[in-house]
């Protein structure tokens, strides 16, 4: 898989990210630092024990990666996760998101791994 086709299969802009980091090879090398970055699976802990300021840290936090990758479908979940987990303003809203968040970042960590 190019870093095109990935951000195609993402839902990211792949146009910025060129623009921001000019070579795929830099994409790449940010794209496999994305799958050690630990955020999620702080986010994933912290929402199945309910600890709703831990996963507003860290979904906040993962927020800002998404962006700075142009994972542009990830951060729109991500920040809707995010504002719902805010002074715990919309848990039902927050547990939904998480749930399409997780789907999203296992398409995401699975095209990854399969970059040329």
């Amino acid at each position: 898989m190019t870093t095109k086709e990935l951000y195609e299969v993402i839902g990211g802009n792949y146009e910025k990210m060129k623009e921001n980091v000019r070579t795929d090879e830099r994409i790449t090398r940010f794209a496999r630092m994305f799958l050690d970055e630990g955020s999620f699976h702080e986010l994933e802990l912290a929402m199945n024990a309910d600890d709703y300021k831990e996963a507003f840290q860290a979904a906040h936090k993962l927020k800002g990666i998404c962006q700075n990758m142009f994972f542009e479908k990830m951060y729109e979940v991500v920040f809707e996760l995010t504002e719902g987990l805010r002074n715990c303003a919309d848990i039902p809203v927050a547990k939904k998101k998480f749930i399409e968040l997780k789907e999203l970042y296992t398409l995401t960590t699975q095209s990854i791994t399969q970059l040329t």
